[in-house]
Formats: C-alpha cells, sequence, structure tokens
C-alpha cells in the first residue's frame, strides 16, 4: 500500500514539472479519495497530501521565473493579497495573545498555511485559460463520482474497507471513535466514504453540491454527467449522518428559492410537493426509512430539541450550541481581543479528549473567538465577505450573482455547524467560480463542451 502512494506521489511529481496545473489536478484526487491520514513514513514524516502541495509550491515558483508576466499577475490578484493578509494577521498576533505553547501554536498556523491557504494561491496561478480550468472540473467530477459511488457501496456490504485497512495501517488515534466504520448510532447505517471522519463527507458533500448545481443551471456538462452526480451527492448527503451536512442541504434550497425568480418559484413548491409525495410513499411503503425520516426532521427542525430526542438523535443540540457560543466568551475571558491564539483548541483537544462545554470546538464562532479573539472572529466573518465578493467580480449577468452569493451562505451554514475545517474546499470553489466567469466557460463561442479536453503544453514545461 505505501509503494502505491509513493508512485501517487512520483506521477504528481512528474505531471506538475509537465504542467503546474497537472499536479493541481493530482491535489483534487489525493484530497478527495485518499484519506489524510495517510502519511509517507518512514520515507518522510509528512502527510501525502501536503507532500502534494510542496511539490505544487516548487513548481509554482518555477512558473513565476519562467512563465512571462505571472509574478505580476499573481501579486496584483485581490484574493492572493486577502490570503496573505489574513494568514499573516494570525502570525503576528499570535504574540499578544493568551497562548498555551507559542511553538506548537505557530506550527499549527504554518500547517494551516500550507494544507488550506496556498493550494487555493497555486489554483490562482496555475489555471490560466478555460482549458486548464475545464481539465480541475473534469477531474472534480470524476473523483466526486468515485466518492459517492464508493461511499453508497459501502452501505451496501456494511462494511468500509479502503478506509479501515488504511487507518489500520497508520494507526490513527486521532479520536477515540471509528467515525469511518459504518454504525447505527443515530438510528440508521452510515459512512464517511473516502474520508478519515464523516464530518469532513459532510462538509464536502453540500458545498460541492452547489458548485455542481452551476454548472447544471449553466448547461455546462452533459446532463447525462451532471444529473447522476447531483443524485450521487443527495444521496451522499443522507448517508453521511450528518445533520450539519442536512442543514447545509436544505439551506442551499431555501436559499435558492429566495434569490429564484416568481416563475422559478412556482415550478419549485410543484416539485417540493411532488417529491414530498414520492418521500411519504417510500415511508410508507419502506419502513426501514422510518430513521431517515428521523434524521431529516431534526434537521429541519435543528432549534427544537425535541424533535430530536423524539427521534433519538444525537450529536449536539440546540441548547449546547447556544452554550457553546456563550462560553466561548467565558473561555477567554482574560484577553477578549487576541483569545488563545490560533491553533489552541487543537492543542487542547491533543491533550484533553474534548472541552467540558465547548467539546470539539465544532462551530465557527467558538473555534474561531477561542483561536483569535473578537479580532478573529470578525476576520473569518470578513473572509467569507470578501471571497463572496471575489467570487461576484466577473460575473456580468445578475441572475448568476446568485450561485457565487449561495455558495458562501452555504459554507457559512456548514461552519456554523461543523467549524473551520477544510477551508481548501471552500477557498478552491470560490477561486473556481472566479475563473469560471472569468473564462466565460458557458459560452459555446468560447468552448466546446462536448468534446475532449485539449491539453495545450502536455509536452513542454512551461505551456
Amino acid at each position: 500500500m505505501f509503494l502505491l502512494f509513493i508512485v501517487f506521489l512520483a506521477v504528481s511529481t512528474y505531471l506538475s514539472y509537465k504542467r503546474t496545473v497537472y499536479g493541481c489536478a493530482c491535489l483534487l484526487v489525493s484530497r478527495i479519495l485518499i484519506p489524510e491520514c495517510v502519511r509517507l513514513t518512514p520515507f518522510l514524516d509528512v502527510s501525502l497530501n501536503t507532500a502534494v502541495i510542496l511539490i505544487l509550491v516548487f513548481f509554482a515558483f518555477r512558473d513565476i521565473f519562467t512563465i512571462k508576466n505571472i509574478s505580476i499577475r499573481i501579486s496584483k490578484d485581490k484574493y492572493v493579497r486577502y490570503l496573505l493578509f489574513f494568514i499573516f494577521y494570525f502570525f503576528i498576533s499570535l504574540p499578544f495573545s493568551d497562548y498555551s505553547n507559542l511553538s506548537y501554536q505557530y506550527s499549527r498556523t504554518v500547517q494551516f498555511f500550507v494544507t488550506d491557504i496556498l493550494p487555493v494561491i497555486i489554483f490562482i496561478q496555475s489555471i490560466r485559460n478555460k482549458y486548464d480550468l475545464l481539465l480541475i472540473l473534469k477531474v472534480l467530477s470524476v473523483c466526486t463520482f468515485i466518492c459517492c459511488v464508493y461511499g453508497c457501496l459501502t452501505i451496501i456490504v456494511g462494511d468500509n474497507p479502503y478506509v479501515a485497512i488504511i487507518k489500520s495501517l497508520y494507526r490513527d488515534d486521532e479520536t477515540s471513535t471509528n467515525e469511518f466504520l459504518l454504525y447505527d448510532e443515530r438510528g440508521y447505517m452510515s459512512t464517511s466514504a473516502t474520508f478519515v471522519h464523516s464530518n469532513g463527507w459532510g462538509y464536502f458533500l453540500p458545498i460541492t453540491f452547489v458548485l455542481f448545481y452551476l454548472l447544471y443551471a449553466k448547461n455546462f456538462f452533459s446532463k447525462k454527467i451532471i444529473i447522476p452526480l447531483l443524485v450521487l451527492l443527495s444521496i451522499g448527503v443522507v448517508i453521511c449522518s450528518k445533520r450539519s451536512a442536512f442543514v447545509a442541504y436544505f439551506s442551499f434550497w431555501l436559499f435558492y428559492f429566495l434569490y429564484s425568480s416568481l416563475i422559478k418559484k412556482v415550478r419549485f413548491v410543484y416539485c417540493f410537493i411532488f417529491f414530498c409525495i414520492l418521500g411519504y410513499l417510500c415511508l410508507l411503503f419502506i419502513p426501514q426509512l422510518n430513521n431517515i425520516r428521523g434524521m431529516v426532521e431534526s434537521s429541519l427542525f435543528f432549534w427544537n430539541d425535541s424533535v430530536a430526542a423524539k427521534n433519538d438523535i444525537g450529536g449536539s443540540n440546540f441548547v449546547m450550541r447556544v452554550n457553546q457560543v456563550l462560553y466561548s466568551f467565558v473561555e477567554i475571558q482574560n484577553n477578549l481581543l487576541f483569545g488563545h491564539g490560533f491553533g489552541w483548541s487543537s492543542y487542547y483537544l491533543q491533550r484533553n479528549p474534548f472541552h467540558p462545554i465547548l467539546y470539539g470546538f465544532e462551530i465557527i464562532i467558538s473555534d474561531a473567538l477561542v483561536n483569535g479573539g473578537i479580532l478573529g472572529l470578525l476576520l473569518w466573518f470578513y473572509t467569507f465577505y470578501f471571497s463572496c465578493k471575489y467570487s461576484l467580480l466577473n460575473i456580468k449577468c445578475k441572475k448568476d450573482r446568485k450561485y457565487a452569493i449561495i455558495l458562501t451562505l452555504v459554507q457559512f451554514v456548514i461552519a456554523l455547524a461543523t467549524g473551520l475545517s477544510y477551508f481548501i474546499f471552500y477557498g478552491v470553489y470560490i477561486v473556481l467560480l472566479h475563473k469560471f466567469f472569468q473564462f466565460n466557460m458557458f459560452s459555446n463561442e468560447n468552448i466546446n463542451r462536448n468534446s475532449n479536453i485539449q491539453l495545450q503544453g502536455f509536452g513542454g514545461r512551461n505551456n
């Protein structure tokens, strides 16, 4: 198994040498299809994802010195500037915080920069034309398809052998619960697919659904491709068993309804009624789905704890979430402005199973407050606003603006429920949206969507 990962790393290096955007495609494969616990030990004491990113960094620097005007274009990109400012703020503010372990927290800051910020910057630099973007979107589609199909298969066979074997090989004891295995804790079988934790898959599914729904609305891919993907992502939301994924998924449809025209709202209501009747019939004739009904009800009425209790649904309830928000201010009462410093929550959870009130720092407010204080929380909120603004830069048609806005709104809903993990997906999707409208990808005059990808310059280094 280890040799396979070494081969993958070698292939990623070779493809990055040919063109950096091919390495970006390899990073998507690594991030979605290879569990994040995979490390290169004993070859190198780094994760496979980090190794791929470092390879991309090397060839991204090569491009800066070998491709004309790329350094100027990157230095002028507003999102690159903001992301660098964002991480720089947490670097310089850490000594002013009520930190517990300065060296450890600095290392966590560097880790977040490498794993979540740098890839976004490299994607901005490497996607230079519509063919680069088409390549990335197709690779993302294939990875999503494989991930979701595998997730469905694990439910059918009742096991997740791929992640279980890899987890056992690397003896990853990061948590006390085996979330990659299927279990009946919330009333029905669930899975994490190719992710180590179902939280990660639950984060990935709704935000990816929003991106692909945009491609569907713009007729970018063939409906024979995009509709099955949307269906698989929807099924994934159900079988991942995370209420945060349910709430984010339902919030997408709510936001979409609010932003739609009157005619589309009427059609939406008709479709909603149809699926409600279909769902009722399924529940009537398939009693095993009653447990799923409990999950859906507790997600739709997430503020009503009695609904979750009635359906025997676990996890943090609404009262717990409110207590976590309020107690976050108590936790940082000695330093309200800067909190405990970036990475403190990880340091705490490394030394303790859970926080007695804040548990795993699941929500953005508690996570951002303890790690950055009030200033850090405001900076995170502004990050969502700035990211949304960046994705809107090249959108000329007003009716297309709703998709960029909804992407950030759904991301914010996820962050409210699960915290700030997996920022890389949101950052990369913001870049893809920005590039999509920059290259006018939905125009038939610019690209034939049904044709094969024209991989320009595959034989040359700097094309």
